[in-house]
């Protein structure tokens, strides 16, 4: 029989489940892996597509050397695993956890180095670590005698219904919304920007308090004032500092277990260090730019004929590097998989779709299962500090993929179909207010010696020149006529070395 190893997360209709397959209605004094073991033992693996929220799962059956895991469809929670010299599979929610066993030896994988400065992050199945991978999501993973598998058990497929109104599309959304905030607690804090989607959180679930994240840099405040005050809650200004925001890197990047090259990443460490004093949970409104297309980048396809976007190289919204520039840095560079090849699974998906949504897929399976999802999973480890995604739910997932394209990007409107939806909760003015992300004033900051010589030093360091040409390096830096379009490559370089300090250097 399989016994739950371990299991993080939180999955919205586990009563439901456990009804269903007949366990007794003590359910709900059960730990989520005692209700796990019992529907594994009455329907296999088949209950995994029923759940319905953010997970990972690792079980294991003694007498038939069997490991069974699996994550949810965003990737908000991971599994990682590795096999040792034995065939004996191990798995873990962090990387740490695989290294603890003692029979995995740390390794550095550097033939992502040149993946990694293409996508700003790794997509895929691939760690940094030799030998260790992380499960995609939406997949599960069998391991019977040393013999490992991993398949799908479930795909978002782009089936555009076009005989729904734009009414009833916004309604639908609604009612998913509706549904899915049911199961979290109104009154919690969460994070606040001045955008639709984590208003729309505020204006739903009424938090008693939020947290902003605040730079002294006027074209980057996000100027949530008078959205606080619309809903009657407490707004906390977290003000982040240069040398501040660099002295978390380390800091966030031990936690992440990985490089980043999203400088909102740093941010919102510190935002989460700053309200850990106050609340060991909190809400955060990430998704919905993947799933209803808030990215300019698949904008560009509108009048594309399918297929455009391969044949152009596109690999998503990040991508900030090509080969002939990772040729120049790299002291070695393979060129063995094209950052192309890697959105594989993305066009798989879509060859029957338009371009837009082509475009859009490779953000929904590679950008947010690959960083945004894992990032926010581990940036309150510090802090104590769990992060909720109440925006993480299977009915809003599969109502996004029927929405035509057509109205998520509308009259010059990202997310537009979403922006209707939450027009009668939040006003036309927040709800069409125009996107921005969380910017970060790196590039800014990057414009100021004592910023930029703190870069420099990591970049004039042994372990730079252990896998860079410094001399290349050091000229991305100093360019400063060009540094509004070169920060985030520089910026992606630094996380790399100090990741590579962390773990690797000397």
């Amino acid at each position: 029989m399989l016994k739950c190893i371990w299991t993080s997360g939180f999955w919205k209709n586990r009563e439901e489940l456990a009804s269903a397959a007949g366990i007794p209605d003590s359910v709900t004094e059960q730990t989520d892996g005692e209700i796990l073991e019992q529907l594994a033992a009455k329907e296999g693996y088949s209950f995994v597509p029923k759940m319905n929220g953010y997970f990972a799962f690792s079980m294991y059956d003694p007498e038939t050397d069997t490991t069974f895991g699996a994550r949810d469809r965003f990737g908000a929670r991971s599994l990682y695993y590795a096999q040792d010299e034995t065939g004996k599979l191990i798995t873990g929610r962090t990387i740490a956890e695989i290294f603890a066993s003692g029979s995995i030896r740390k390794e550095f994988n550097d033939r992502l180095l040149e993946t990694f400065l293409g996508f700003s992050y790794i997509p895929g199945s691939e760690t940094f670590f030799k030998g260790i991978y992380r499960l995609p999501a939406a997949h599960m993973l069998v391991c019977r005698g040393g013999e490992l598998r991993t398949e799908p058990y479930w795909q978002p497929r782009i089936e555009p219904d076009l005989t729904v109104s734009e009414e009833a599309w916004a309604e639908r959304i609604r009612e998913c919304l509706r549904a899915s905030f049911a199961s979290f607690e109104p009154g919690r804090p969460l994070f606040l920007s001045s955008g639709i989607d984590s208003n729309s959180l505020a204006a739903m679930l009424k938090p008693e308090m939020t947290y902003t994240a605040r730079f002294c840099v006027p074209e980057f405040d996000e100027s949530v004032e008078d959205s606080a005050s619309d809903v009657h809650y407490n707004n906390k200004l977290c003000y982040i500092q240069p040398d501040e925001f660099l002295d978390a890197v380390p800091k966030a990047i031990r936690l992440l277990e990985h490089p980043s090259g999203d400088a909102s990443m740093i941010a919102l460490y510190l935002l989460t260090i700053y309200s850990g004093q106050d609340t060991d949970v909190i809400y955060s409104g990430e998704c919905i730019d993947e799933l209803f297309y808030g990215y300019f980048a698949p904008r560009r396809y509108m009048d594309a004929a399918p297929g455009q976007p391969e044949k152009d190289g596109y690999t998503g919204c990040t991508h900030i590097m090509r080969d002939e520039q990772k040729r120049k840095l790299l002291r070695r560079f393979y060129g063995e998989k094209s950052d192309v090849s890697r959105m594989e699974y993305a066009y798989h998906l879509t060859v029957d779709a338009s371009a837009v949504d082509q475009a859009a897929m490779c953000d929904i399976v590679s950008y947010l299962d690959g960083s945004i999802m894992p990032s926010i999973e581990k940036e309150g480890g510090d802090a104590g500090v769990e992060i909720r995604l109440p925006y993480a739910d299977n009915r809003l997932f599969e109502t996004a993929l029927k929405i035509p394209y057509q109205l998520k990007l509308k009259d010059d409107q990202t997310k537009y179909i979403f922006r209707k939806a939450v027009e009668p909760i939040l006003g036309t003015e927040k709800a069409f207010r125009k996107k921005r992300g969380f910017p970060v004033p790196v590039r800014i900051w990057m414009k100021e010696e004592s910023f930029r010589g703190r870069i420099r030093e990591v970049f004039e360091s042994s372990e730079a020149q252990e896998l860079f040409r410094t001399e290349c390096l050091l000229e991305l830096l100093e360019d400063q006529e060009n540094i509004d379009r070169n920060w985030r490559q520089i910026w992606c370089i630094y996380t790399f070395l100090i990741w590579y300090r962390l773990y690797f250097g000397e």
